[in-house]
């Protein structure tokens, strides 16, 4: 790679291009930062894409009737993304598609008594809405008689939420960027930058990057190819644990042509149970999981096993013990900064912490020659 003579300095440059690293980029700019946004593949790349879009509040880990650390950490994180939707809040994601105002948690029986004063509590009651027979979503059956929940808990379409980020900073993103790093200084397309402040928010590839303790818990996934009439599903069935059964999301099959159909994006505890076993076996327990969830699918789409994938997928986090961080965890050694965001919905939280640790802006934003920026397609889908 040939460098050029030129040096220009640069108050940030982010190293990997998923929700954490895009949004502190966004909150960067709007305070007058310089900065540039490296990401060695699609924008999105890895967890992001990966993620099932929902933007938690803590419901889900509250189930164990008690509001945990995590509970407690991410319950204003939906108000700050339905700002962004909005075009009101910190950054303008008003472009951006919300795929359901809501989540749901649906039983197909009736709940415990533990779990039933729970949700009825003063403490639930801003989180979540009984549904009566009449409201209840396209995707439970007229007859239902279980019980379904609205959560304050929006899914968003986690394409059209790159594609906002790209249109905004087309001047300061690189995807399939070919960088290296010479001392303090960053090269990348013949230009040499010299960053007051690196910060990594490169997922698994933190680990390459910098010294920072990182530990993987791996998930199996399973997409579930449906037909395009299909009702969408967004949330968790619950049994009769305080831990969900499933928990699915709906999804285009090709971002890029809406006729290829829908997805049934399945994680929850399915996919943590399913590493390691076999794929075949792994469709055999998400088909019971789904004849017992949610009997009134049609066997069409749900026994042929053609219609699955399993897809591994590796959560990169910062070191907790092997557990779920209740938080993001952020790492700083000198002038570098390492980023886990634990969970999609931490983005804006991640951003501020962030900007917190920097020294005040010094430099104006370079010229970057604007190419077109890739943004990656979904894991399931056949690139």
């Amino acid at each position: 790679m040939r460098e050029v003579s030129q040096v220009q300095a640069i108050d940030v440059a982010i190293i990997g291009g998923g929700i954490a690293g895009l949004w502190t980029l966004a909150m960067l700019r709007k305070q007058g930062y310089s900065a540039i946004l490296l990401e060695k593949a699609g924008l999105g790349a890895g967890q992001t894409i990966a993620s099932q879009g929902i933007i938690h509040g803590g419901t889900k880990y509250a189930l164990t009737g008690q509001l945990s650390g995590a509970a407690q950490a991410i319950t204003a994180m939906p108000g700050k993304w339905k700002a962004a939707l909005q075009g009101m809040g910190e950054i303008d994601l008003s472009h951006a598609k919300q795929l359901s105002e809501h989540q749901y948690l649906w039983t197909t029986q009736a709940l415990g008594g533990k779990l039933t004063a729970f949700f009825a509590g003063k403490m639930m009651q801003n989180r979540m809405t009984r549904l009566s027979q009449k409201n209840l979503p396209d995707f439970l059956p007229a007859n239902f008689q279980g019980h379904c929940y609205a959560l304050e808990e929006p899914v968003l379409d986690l394409v059209s939420i790159l594609q906002c980020f790209a249109e905004q900073f087309r001047d300061c993103i690189i995807t399939d960027a070919n960088w290296e790093k010479r001392e303090e200084k960053l090269i990348v397309n013949q230009q040499v930058f010299l960053p007051t402040t690196w910060l990594n928010c490169a997922g698994e590839a933190n680990a390459q990057l910098s010294n920072a303790k990182q530990q993987i818990r791996p998930l199996l996934m399973t997409a579930l190819k449906i037909p395009t009439d299909a009702p969408d599903i967004y949330g968790h069935c619950l049994g009769m644990s305080d831990k969900p059964k499933i928990t699915i999301t709906t999804h285009p099959y090709d971002y890029r042509n809406v006729d290829m159909g829908k997805v049934y994006w399945i994680g929850g505890q399915p996919a943590e149970e399913g590493v390691g076993r076999e794929y075949s076996s792994h469709i055999q327990s998400i088909q019971q999981l789904l004849q017992e969830t949610l009997p009134w699918l049609p066997p069409s789409w749900t026994r042929a096993k053609e219609n699955y994938q399993c897809i591994p997928i590796n959560r990169a986090e910062g070191a907790a013990g092997g557990k779920r961080p209740d938080f993001p965890v952020i790492e700083q050694q000198n002038n570098e900064i390492t980023i886990w965001p634990t969970k999609l919905a931490f983005a804006p939280f991640v951003a501020e912490k962030v900007i917190a640790r920097l020294p005040a802006s010094h430099y104006s934003q370079p010229a970057f020659p604007q190419k077109e920026i890739r943004l990656s397609n979904y894991c399931w889908t056949k690139q």
